[in-house]
C-alpha cells in the first residue's frame, strides 16, 4: 500500500516535471522567436530623423492668466522658423506633445522610466486599464514621474505596454524566469556624444530583451500617437540606444528648460 502510494507520488512529480519542462521550452523557444523579429524588424531611426518637426508658440488666443503655448506640425523647420515657432522635437505632434509631458520626459529618470514601463508590463495581462492605473501610480519607480503624464500621453504609453505583451510576451516572460534586470549595465552617469556631436551625460545601460523586443516592434506606433519621447526631445537617455535616434533639430535644451 505504501509503495504503490510513494509510486504515485513519484509519478505525479515526474509528470509535473515534464509539464513545467515543455512549458519552459515553450516559452524560450518563443522569446528566441521574438528576439529574431525584433533583431530582423526595419530600423526604427529614421522615425527620429524625419523632416517634420512639432514646433510651438505663444497661444496669443489663450485667456488663461498663465502662459500657454500652441504645439504645431511643421513639414520642416524652415517652415516653423518662418512661423516664428520654436522647434521643440522632430516629428509630426502628438499627445505628449505638450508642455506637461515634455517636463515629464525632460525631469524623469532614464532608468527608471524604462523600468516602470517593465514593470507595468509584466501586468499587462491584467488588461490595459491595469496598465494605466499602473503607470498613475508612484509606488514603483516613483522617479520614473509617469504618473504626471497627461491622459493623452498615458493612453499611448498603456497602448505601448499592451503592444510589448502581444508581440513580446515571451521575451518579457523568459526575461523574468531568468530574473533579467529591465536594463544591463552600471546604470552609472558616462559622456557620449550625440548625433549634433555636442558630449552629454547618459546613463550607462542596454533594454534587456524584452524591453528591446517591444522597442523595435512598438515603438513606431507609440511615436504616431505621443508624438514624443526622449529622444525626439534630443534628451539624454541610455548609453545602449542609437545615437542616430536623437534629434538634433529641436532649438530647446529641454534637460535644463525652465518650466
Amino acid at each position: 500500500m505504501v509503495f504503490s502510494c510513494c509510486r504515485c507520488i513519484i509519478k505525479l512529480i515526474l509528470t509535473l516535471a515534464i509539464v513545467v519542462g515543455i512549458i519552459l521550452a515553450a516559452i524560450f523557444i518563443g522569446a528566441s522567436v521574438q528576439k529574431g523579429q525584433a533583431k530582423r524588424a526595419p530600423d526604427i531611426s529614421p522615425k527620429y530623423s524625419s523632416a517634420s518637426v512639432c514646433a510651438f508658440k505663444r497661444d496669443t488666443n489663450s485667456t488663461s492668466n498663465m502662459t500657454t503655448f500652441k504645439f504645431e506640425t511643421y513639414v520642416s523647420d524652415g517652415q516653423a522658423i518662418a512661423a516664428n515657432a520654436t522647434v521643440g522635437q522632430c516629428g509630426e505632434c502628438g499627445q505628449c506633445s505638450n508642455m506637461q509631458d515634455y517636463k515629464v520626459l525632460a525631469s524623469s529618470s532614464a532608468s527608471e522610466f524604462y523600468e516602470k514601463l517593465g514593470y507595468c508590463g509584466l501586468r499587462a495581462i491584467a488588461g490595459g486599464s491595469y496598465v494605466s492605473n499602473c503607470l498613475k501610480t508612484s509606488t514603483e519607480y516613483p522617479n520614473s514621474l509617469t504618473k504626471d503624464l497627461t491622459p493623452g500621453c498615458t493612453d499611448c504609453f498603456t497602448k505601448l505596454v499592451s503592444c510589448g505583451l502581444k508581440k513580446c510576451g515571451f521575451s518579457c516572460v523568459a526575461a523574468s524566469v531568468l530574473q533579467q534586470s529591465w536594463l544591463q549595465g552600471s546604470l552609472k552617469q558616462v559622456q557620449r556624444v550625440t548625433s549634433g556631436n555636442s558630449t552629454k551625460n547618459f546613463t550607462d545601460a542596454t533594454l534587456n530583451d524584452c524591453l528591446y523586443c517591444t522597442d523595435q516592434l512598438c515603438t513606431p506606433a507609440l511615436l504616431t500617437c505621443a508624438g514624443a519621447n526622449k529622444q525626439r526631445l534630443n534628451i539624454p537617455s541610455l548609453s545602449g540606444i542609437n545615437k542616430n535616434q536623437y534629434c538634433n533639430t529641436t532649438k530647446v535644451d529641454w534637460a535644463t528648460y525652465k518650466f
